[in-house]
């Protein structure tokens, strides 16, 4: 093999092996920006696990009252009653993302 001909290989063998070590590099970015994506989106369903928790008991709690009560007192700004009747498409659908069925 002539000098001129190995420099030629090792000038080829040298490009390429830079263009893997850039390969590898950016991999390497991928997978760091992976892997904090990951953690954000893991954070995020922490967060929204802990906020649905916390109205699915305020949900609980309203149906609790709705089911120990006729209805609010005071709410017509006239002494009576305003019976639960009266928002009975919003508490059948508070009762069906719930799970239970309306009363």
């Amino acid at each position: 093999m002539t000098p001129r001909f190995r420099e030629f290989l090792e000038s080829i063998a040298d490009e390429r092996i830079r263009k893997l070590q850039n390969e590898i590099t950016e991999l390497g970015d991928e997978n760091t920006v992976l892997r904090v994506d990951a953690i954000n989106y893991r954070s995020r369903i922490r967060e929204l696990e802990a906020r649905f928790n916390k109205a699915q008991k305020s949900l609980n709690f309203f149906l609790c009252l709705v089911n120990e009560s006729n209805g609010i007192a005071g709410w017509h700004l006239n002494g009576d009653i305003a019976p639960w009747g009266d928002w009975q498409d919003e508490i059948d659908a508070a009762f069906a993302a719930a799970g239970e069925p309306p009363r």
